[in-house]
């Protein structure tokens, strides 16, 4: 499995984060095509080499046509534009990226809207951005998720996040270092001191390891094989002012060969006032804001009140929010939840022609072997209605279609 390993020493913005990802082998024009399907207007970037107490790294320069100066850096909080958390969410929705480069770059969004709806006492729907909502820091945060799915990073470690000290002005006025909303990520993380004053971990540097990082205050343990720095604007004196990022390869676990592992947390609530016709509504709400999975167990609780429980499957970024609308949207008076280990068959999405027209399958398999090839049902269903014939016979059909097709050991 690819791992990250973010050495955050110095700190952490967005624009470190990208640079540490092309000089670990990011290609600039694959990551420039990537962001251009976002339609953000005319840009250029360039990522040159710069020297940072002697440490050779990649620096993220930046031009945008309302502007002559190059990217922000760490303490910049200026912001271009307004932009709400909800139309950030439709930007990168209709933008035609990838879908795991989507998941990452709106996990971060949902973190940062949260932090930020905490602080200012909004809703994260109803959060506007200034510092994080500019072009520049939409093209860090879907920049670094592009870059970790090209890079085929599959898990990120972080070391502590320094918290720095001193004053930063920001267009609410001027804060304390760690301004709120960096504060905020960083709560229930470990951190460490930075030796100088100074705003040394930015809030889009901090959502990016809240979202898709797991911190951890040992180097942990992987092979490595390439090692990247990316560089921040400001020069340090008593440390260099970059991100060490180390790429590497974690050794397969007894077992799980070529199987696919990840972390998610299990989210479950029990009630026993819920009314059973509000259960669909919620499920729907659930997977809009992120849920992988949801399922309903009937139970029996106290005094032997029949009742549901509701068991969620989500990624880190999307928890805090899943639990919030529970609250809101459900008369539970608390959400428990855990972090669960899950490894997975690997699957593709595949779509086959067929005379009821295009259906879409999953298709998965491990060492090279396919092992269930399953036509999607929302597809099967609507082709028999168009057919007007039973849901069974188009199943029937088209899976002898596709055990045609997908012969048991050609993936």
């Amino acid at each position: 499995m690819k791992v990250l390993y973010l050495d955050c020493f110095s700190g952490l913005s967005g624009d470190m984060f990208l640079s540490g990802l092309v000089d670990l082998g990011l290609s600039p024009a694959v990551l420039e095509a990537g962001l251009r399907k976002l339609k953000l207007g005319p840009f250029r970037m360039r990522f040159p080499h710069v020297h940072q107490k002697a440490i050779r790294a990649r620096r993220l320069n930046l031009r945008l046509p309302h502007s002559t100066s190059t990217h922000h850096g760490a303490g910049d909080h200026l912001g271009h534009t307004h932009r709400s958390h909800r139309s950030i969410v439709a930007l990168i929705r209709r933008s035609g990226l990838a879908k795991g480069v989507q998941e990452k770059a709106l996990a971060v969004f949902r973190v940062l809207a949260e932090a930020e709806g905490k602080v200012h006492g909004l809703e994260p729907h109803r959060v506007e951005f200034h510092e994080v909502g500019a072009i520049d820091s939409l093209i860090d945060i879907v920049g670094a998720a592009i870059g970790l799915e090209e890079l085929g990073i599959e898990k990120v470690y972080a070391s502590p996040l320094p918290l720095g000290s001193g004053l930063v002005e920001t267009r609410h006025g001027t804060y304390p270092v760690p301004a709120p909303a960096t504060l905020e990520l960083m709560r229930g993380l470990p951190t460490r001191n930075h030796p100088e004053p100074g705003e040394w971990t930015t809030p889009t540097g901090a959502a990016l390891v809240r979202a898709l990082a797991e911190v951890t205050p040992a180097f942990p343990t992987f092979r490595i094989e390439r090692i990247g720095y990316g560089s921040g604007t400001r020069p340090g004196r008593a440390l260099p002012n970059v991100v060490r990022m180390v790429l590497g390869t974690e050794p397969a676990r007894p077992g799980a060969t070529d199987l696919e592992r990840d972390e998610v947390w299990v989210l479950e609530t029990n009630l026993d006032d819920l009314s059973p016709e509000l259960v669909p509504a919620v499920t729907d709400r659930l997977f809009q804001e992120g849920a992988l999975d949801v399922q309903i167990f009937s139970t029996h609780m106290k005094h032997g009140r029949p009742g549901f429980m509701i068991q969620i499957l989500a990624h880190a970024g999307a928890r805090d929010a899943l639990a919030q609308l529970l609250l809101e949207e459900t008369p539970t008076l608390g959400v428990r939840f855990h972090r669960a280990e899950r490894i997975k068959l690997k699957r593709r999405h595949v779509r086959v022609t067929t005379r009821f027209g295009e259906i879409r399958a999953k298709v998965s398999a491990r060492n090279g072997e396919i092992l269930t090839v399953k036509a999607e049902v929302e597809d099967l269903a609507r082709a028999a209605s168009s057919a007007g014939l039973p849901l069974r016979r188009v199943r029937d059909e088209v899976d002898r279609l596709l055990a045609a097709r997908f012969s048991p050991r050609r993936p």
